[in-house]
């Protein structure tokens, strides 16, 4: 197969969303031919992969308009997909959310765990970022009397921390607690 061939199988293989197959084929086409044009392709592969439905509803409009600078138009198409999950990200992460760090300050200012988490805790998350803070934090929730949440906040961490021994041998001993004082 040439450059062109590559190109047009890994268009067709984009549109069925078959992401990786797509940047395969732009990649080859790549190898046989290089362009910025087939470099943005596999760049918009890999984007897709998070954000499927905004690159395809952008890449049909790509396809659709013949322009002497395509290559510009497809590296727009990433820049407004990965600035939109940027945005998005932003909001999750500090819309109604207070990091640990901050928490911590806040509970070191006020001297009372409870005091300040019964505060926060039906308006504000608590962002945990690495696994420390995260036994830290549901140490805390645990001592002063929020069992069933610090094995929530385990639970719902523990796809990130997959394999921890430590956070898993926490969850199931937590698990058995809740276990042996509904009985």
């Amino acid at each position: 197969m040439n450059s062109d061939e590559y190109r047009n199988l890994g268009i067709k293989l984009l549109k069925r969303r078959k992401f990786d197959m797509a940047k395969a084929c732009f990649s080859l086409a790549y190898e046989a031919s290089a362009s910025d044009e087939l470099l943005s392709f596999i760049e918009l592969c890999e984007v897709a992969k998070s954000n499927a439905d905004d690159v395809m509803g952008l890449f049909d409009i790509y396809i659709g308009t013949k322009t002497s600078d395509q290559t510009s138009n497809i590296q727009e198409i990433i820049n407004l997909v990965t600035q939109s999950d940027q945005e998005l990200n932003e909001k999750i992460d500090y819309e109604d959310a207070i990091t640990y760090l901050d928490f911590k300050e806040l509970v070191k200012n006020s001297g009372d765990f409870k005091a300040v988490f019964s505060s926060i805790i039906f308006s504000t998350r608590v962002v945990i970022t690495n696994k420390d803070d995260l036994l830290e934090f549901v140490e805390n929730l645990i001592k002063n009397g929020y069992k069933e949440m610090g094995l929530n906040y385990l639970e719902s961490s523990a796809n990130i921390f997959l394999g921890d021994v430590k956070i898993e041998k926490i969850i199931k001993d937590l698990g058995l607690k809740n276990e042996n004082s509904a009985r």
